[in-house]
């Protein structure tokens, strides 16, 4: 196999892992995104949930 063949080849493989490389990035970041995004939210509805139990403590006290 001469250089230029090589070249060629190695030119094919490059292009071929960016076509699938790139993608398969994108989707491991979104997914990523979205689960912080999610548990994010989880943080903020259990922090308002303490907050209601603990309105419905001080409304029973008195």
């Amino acid at each position: 196999m001469d250089l230029h063949n090589l070249l060629a080849l190695l030119s094919v493989v490059q292009i071929v892992a960016t076509l699938v490389l790139i993608p398969i990035i994108k989707f491991v970041l979104d997914t990523k995104i979205q689960y912080e995004k999610e548990r994010f939210m989880i943080e903020i509805i259990l922090k308002e949930v303490e907050e209601i139990k603990q309105k419905i403590k001080e409304l029973e006290n008195g």
